[in-house]
């Protein structure tokens, strides 16, 4: 049977390894904090057996891996949750460098809108009250 991928593990077992578990080193006590957390990695023992699985784990554990978590599996990261990340550092950025001249712009339709539009409001309520008066049967000046 094939050894399970590292990135696959690495993502498995992120949560698992972490505070003093990050600090085990020995296969058997990998074992020991696998087996107390069978439900996070059971996707795992489903296609893998559990030795094989602590010895990968055992090797990342020996690399430090899980101490600065995403330095050095960023690529898995990256394939599980898309960019996302950063595309919005770059929204971010996009928003930072926009001119002064562009937001003051902006804000000068902003408020030309609403001006507009309370315009509207006013004329049509003023239009709706005038019709209300005449179907009241009050007589309008003449």
């Amino acid at each position: 049977m094939p050894n399970p991928d590292e990135q696959l593990v690495y993502l498995h077992c992120s949560s698992i390894f972490t505070g003093a578990d990050a600090e085990v080193r020995k296969l058997k006590n990998v074992t020991k904090v696998l087996l107390r957390h069978n439900l996070s990695i059971e996707g795992l023992t489903d296609k893998f057996p559990l030795n094989r699985i602590a010895t990968v784990a055992k090797k990342k554990l020996l690399g430090r891996a899980y101490s600065n978590l995403g330095l050095r599996h960023l690529d898995a990261f990256q394939n599980c949750f898309g960019n996302l990340k950063r595309k919005k550092l770059k929204a971010k950025r996009r928003r930072q460098t926009l001119p002064e001249s562009r937001l003051k712009k902006r804000m000068r339709l902003y408020r030309l809108r609403q001006r507009r539009l309370t315009v509207i409001m006013t004329k049509l309520l003023h239009t709706y009250a005038g019709r209300r008066q005449m179907t009241l049967g009050a007589v309008p000046a003449a």
